[in-house]
């Protein structure tokens, strides 16, 4: 059995892991990758027509050295391969949205801006925000952001208030602010008229539910958690799900009731995201120690339908396509996961590797499926091992076997990735 290269993590040095299914009895080789430093996954979403995945964070590093800067990657799904690496801020990403037609990528940064880019070409069309100095200097960070279903405003929680912003023209329309409330998650509801802020309150999480026309909060909803995480409308809007502490709750939207609460056994919980049929609800977990999880509830008994495991690091973020039943989910590991929601199975993993000297750090990334058939970037075999019994063989082992194009744009394929 192939064991595990576990260096002190202190020394951020290189992990060999396992990344395919157990065959016991068959002389069928690991797909193991050489994981060193290769960033982290903070937020994930699909375009409108579920023919591109985007997923950004904190940029792959070298040995020892954690990069601070943010980075934002465009996935193309109809050939599973990475089609765009967007640049340029100065600090890890936090958040990112497309408009509704699909043109505009929107990027929120721990730097203090938002990044609004040409969704097809990948041009930034210009940045917003950065100037909203506090005492001691520091910007504040947009910690997330949300284009209104119009596409004429962009919403961004920065720990303090929300802040609205005129696509057009890149103008601050107005704060959002009441006593007490420090959010640091947002969402506006499918038809615009109400703004759902997540965050604390005076000791506790509150959910602010805001008149988006009006600017005005409507209604107050506290959980004894200390702080809320995540929050998501279903699409008919009828319906809120927030995130706290290891609790998922359901809230109905027009009268603040709660009509639901999970709890999870996976850590924090710092993701939720609905189903397009609005029938299921699925969170994203995990903690340093124990690795991350997905889980899928069912919305209308209230059963836990499914946990999908898998990842090796806490899941930050997870999103439902649009089109069909693929479920994206991203974690502390630069890794970014696949799923057919219908049955749990996990399809494909993209992942950021990286390698070479310090002073010649070179990035890449991986796609690949449970059972190992895999492709890459140019020069990505250099983190790919073989494990076959007791030996780790090198990439060319079984490559002409196992790296297969065809078989990883399928898989992500046969849940609907377009």
């Amino acid at each position: 059995m192939v064991v595990a290269i576990l260096i002190s993590l202190v020394l951020m040095a290189p992990h060999l892991y396992s990344q395919t299914q157990k065959y016991p009895g068959a002389e069928r080789p690991e797909f193991l990758v050489i994981v060193e430093n290769p960033g982290q996954v903070h937020s994930v979403a699909f375009s409108p027509d579920g023919k591109v995945l985007v997923s950004a964070g904190q940029a792959a590093g070298h040995q020892r050295v954690r990069s601070p800067e943010g980075i934002v990657r465009l996935w193309d799904l109809s050939s599973a391969t990475l089609q765009r690496v967007l640049t340029g801020h100065r600090h890890w990403v936090n958040s990112v949205a497309f408009s509704g037609d699909g043109k505009i990528l929107a990027s929120g940064s721990s730097d203090g801006t938002v990044s609004l880019w040409y969704a097809g070409s990948g041009a930034l069309l210009r940045t917003i925000g950065g100037l909203q100095r506090e005492i001691g200097g520091f910007e504040r960070e947009i910690e997330s952001i949300a284009f209104s279903p119009d596409g004429k405003a962009l919403a961004g929680a920065d720990g303090k208030g929300i802040r609205l912003w005129d696509i057009q023209t890149a103008a601050l329309r107005r704060v959002l602010s009441v006593a007490e409330h420090w959010p640091s998650k947002v969402a506006f509801s499918p038809n615009g008229s109400t703004l759902a802020s997540g965050g604390e309150g005076s000791g506790q999480g509150e959910v602010v539910l805001w008149n988006a026309r009006k600017a005005e909060p409507t209604k107050r909803l506290v959980v004894p958690e200390a702080a809320v995480n995540a929050v998501a409308f279903s699409l008919d809007g009828a319906h809120l799900a927030s995130a706290s502490g290891d609790k998922i709750r359901l809230w109905r939207v027009e009268t603040g009731e709660l009509l639901q609460t999970w709890t999870g056994d996976a850590g924090l919980a710092a993701s939720v995201a609905f189903s397009p049929d609005g029938g299921t609800l699925a969170s994203g977990s995990g903690e340093v120690s124990y690795g991350g999880e997905v889980t899928l509830w069912d919305v209308r008994t209230g059963k836990m339908k499914r946990r999908l495991k898998g990842h090796k690091e806490p899941v930050h973020s997870v999103c439902f396509s649009p089109i069909g039943n693929l479920l994206a989910s991203g974690d502390l590991n630069g890794a970014v996961k696949l799923w057919d929601s219908s049955t749990g199975r996990n399809l494909v993993t993209f992942q950021t590797v990286s390698w070479g000297k310090v002073a010649e750090t070179v990035t890449g990334w991986l796609a690949y499926t449970p059972e190992g058939y895999y492709h890459g970037s140019a020069g990505s075999q250099e983190v790919i091992r073989w494990g076959l019994g007791d030996k780790v063989l090198p990439a060319n082992a079984y490559e002409n076997t196992f790296r297969r194009p065809d078989i990883v744009q399928k898989a992500v394929l046969a849940a609907g990735g377009r």
